[in-house]
């Protein structure tokens, strides 16, 4: 049985969407994560608007990630 629920729940705010979207990588197999979300997190993350978004955050800077070919997600 699979564990993708068969209705999408309300995402009716960012916040229930990115948790969604969280547990939903979360629950996903590691080549999967790595094959199918790596490359659309990274898309994601270097759409100009949220680069703008993340550029005015308030937040403390995050480390930096080492981008070697044999990083795991």
């Amino acid at each position: 049985m699979s564990n993708t629920p068969t209705q999408l729940p309300a995402l009716d705010s960012p916040e229930k969407a990115f948790d969604y979207i969280l547990t939903s990588i979360i629950r996903t197999e590691l080549h999967i994560q790595l094959a199918k979300v790596k490359p659309n997190l990274l898309r994601f993350i270097l759409h100009p608007i949220i680069k703008e978004l993340i550029g005015k955050s308030n937040a403390p800077a995050q480390p930096t990630v080492d981008n070697s070919p044999n990083l795991d997600i």
